[in-house]
């Protein structure tokens, strides 16, 4: 029997695995997470990183953040602060003195799992902490000049209506991990539609790198779909790898807000 091989049928199974390599990672992350992997990806943000001070914070708020991160960094590894205007699960808190010690619980910072990284914001008026572990993250908003292991912290019962649900799913997600020193998984769920973003960022990140629409339809499908689909005369399979592109450039442009709000 003779078998034929295609030329090129390797790369193009091994360009997939690639591609499938370098996403299936995403399809873990909650919905802050992707809402940093899609903003990563801009140009423009790449520009404004590489142009000004991190800290610039007319250039942070551009883009809906206190201070501007390295866009090489993975939301594994990114220590990411957005303005609590712009993310629903900002945890708002008053740093007030314990006057008896014990008399309340509070957290310890030096006993937890995750990082620990702060910011000042809000013109001095308000420290915001970071606590990230694994792509999950967890940001408060302390005002009050008492230090955080040693007060007490209070937190508006009525938060704002449309941002009710969120903060007080934050309250949850705080008391947690004063209790167990870690983000656990439970309260961090995965994004519902994981694999379908995911399957956006692998079309933008061929688009970004030039790659022809064949290439990126190949990385997304296999050659052996793409070699029998590529040429349909209803255009279905590169319709699709088209209208990926398209919302993988839509949610980099201002859609990742979506995934805060």
């Amino acid at each position: 029997m003779n078998i034929q091989v295609r030329a090129g049928s390797f790369a193009s199974v091994e360009d997939r695995r690639s591609s499938q390599a370098a996403t299936s990672g995403l399809l873990h992350l909650p919905r802050r997470a992707w809402a940093w992997e899609l903003l990563r990806r801009n140009p423009q943000y790449h520009a404004d990183f590489s142009a000004v001070a991190a800290d610039d914070e007319k250039a942070a708020e551009r883009w809906g953040l206190l201070r501007l991160e390295d866009p090489a960094k993975t939301s594994m590894e990114a220590d990411t602060f957005w303005s609590s205007r712009l993310a629903r699960d900002v945890l708002q808190l008053v740093a007030e003195p314990l006057h008896e010690q014990g008399a309340a619980p509070t957290i310890d910072l030096e006993n937890l799992k995750c990082r620990v990284v702060d910011c000042q914001s809000d013109g001095g008026h308000s420290r915001n902490y970071l606590f990230a572990e694994n792509g999950r993250s967890l940001q408060v908003a302390v005002s009050g000049s008492t230090p955080l292991p040693n007060a007490l912290l209070l937190t508006p019962i009525l938060p704002m209506p449309r941002f009710s649900s969120e903060r007080l799913f934050a309250v949850r997600r705080f008391t947690d991990l004063a209790k167990h020193g870690a983000l656990r998984h439970c309260l961090y769920p995965a994004e519902r539609s994981a694999k379908r973003y995911a399957h956006v960022v692998a079309a933008l990140d061929g688009w970004l790198e030039g790659r022809p629409h064949r290439e990126i339809a190949t990385s997304l499908f296999g050659s052996a779909w793409v070699d029998r689909a590529w040429n349909d005369s209803g255009n279905h399979l590169r319709d699709r790898v088209r209208r990926a592109i398209r919302y993988g450039r839509e949610l980099m442009n201002g859609g990742y807000r979506r995934f805060l709000s």
